[in-house]
């Protein structure tokens, strides 16, 4: 998960060391799932302390638009579509760069948006 550091530090400055632990262990499961619950009992599964400082935290998220169930942060979001455009070029341009003329295989396409999203098997 690529994080700029400064953003992350201006956007979370007034939290506590709790809540921003909390905070940063739920941006981690919401990068490897795409969501994290709305539950506050199913977030203290995935941080701790995320429950007690739960209104502390809930502007940061917002609620999926096709799970009620689950929340999103959109900054995340957006950084995921990043990285995953980014593989898809480099894999295009090292393709062009060892196979010149030859027309880039769909396959190869797909297979970059597995590793972008970490569900490619090695």
């Amino acid at each position: 998960m690529p994080i700029r550091v400064g953003d992350l530090i201006t956007d979370t400055q007034e939290l506590t060391d709790t809540e921003f632990g909390a905070y940063v262990r739920l941006l981690f499961h919401h990068w490897k799932k795409d969501s994290i619950p709305a539950d506050p009992a199913r977030l203290g599964m995935i941080a701790p302390t995320a429950p007690a400082v739960w209104d502390s935290l809930k502007d940061y998220f917002e609620p999926h638009p096709d799970d009620p169930k689950r929340l999103i942060n959109k900054n995340c979001l957006e950084a995921k579509d990043n990285v995953k455009d980014m593989t898809r070029k480099n894999r295009r341009s090292a393709w062009c760069r060892w196979h010149p003329g030859e027309p880039f295989p769909e396959d190869l396409a797909n297979f970059a948006d597995e590793c972008a999203s970490g569900d490619a098997s090695a």
